[in-house]
């Protein structure tokens, strides 16, 4: 199958019945810029989505239609233990390119469920927009400490595309 389908936890419907409130990060993979390896092989059919306890912000499931789905699943799988949050798969340093860069856009924009996020815009962390790749030294730059300009509330120790 291309791209590959991968699955782990909860789906969205199934902690709705129980009465948890959840939040969802869903989104194409051809909007998800933070997926240089996607772009690259120009497989950018599919989506991804991720399922998450509002008030934890544990994740309870996700389902993945992309390229290195079966490969991605191993991360969210490990992420599903207890301790672990959105909010540190969002946060990771992830090698470059690979498509588990994916997951700090993608996290970056979990809304409630049965909302829907307008395309390119992101609202849980208060990142601004991904932009194209600005070049090697911006991310150097960031990584090693450096400043996003105010705009962004991401940790400046992570890659950051704003």
């Amino acid at each position: 199958m291309t791209p590959p389908l991968a699955t782990v936890g909860l789906t969205e419907r199934e902690p709705l019945a129980a009465g948890h409130r959840v939040k969802i990060a869903s989104r194409p993979v051809a909007e998800i810029i933070g997926m240089p390896r996607a772009h690259a092989v120009e497989e950018t059919r599919g989506f991804m989505k991720f399922v998450i306890d509002a008030e934890t912000d544990q994740i309870l499931g996700a389902a993945l239609l992309s390229i290195d789905a079966q490969e991605l699943i191993n991360t969210v799988a490990l992420a599903i233990r207890p301790g672990t949050t959105a909010a540190d798969l969002r946060d990771a340093i992830y090698s470059h390119p690979s498509s588990t860069e994916a997951f700090n856009d993608l996290l970056a924009t979990t809304v409630p469920a049965g909302e829907r996020l307008p395309a390119g815009a992101s609202r849980s962390t208060g990142r601004c927009r991904s932009i194209p790749n600005p070049g090697r030294r911006r991310r150097r730059a960031l990584s090693a400490g450096g400043t996003t300009g105010g705009r962004c509330r991401r940790p400046a120790r992570t890659t950051c595309w704003c």
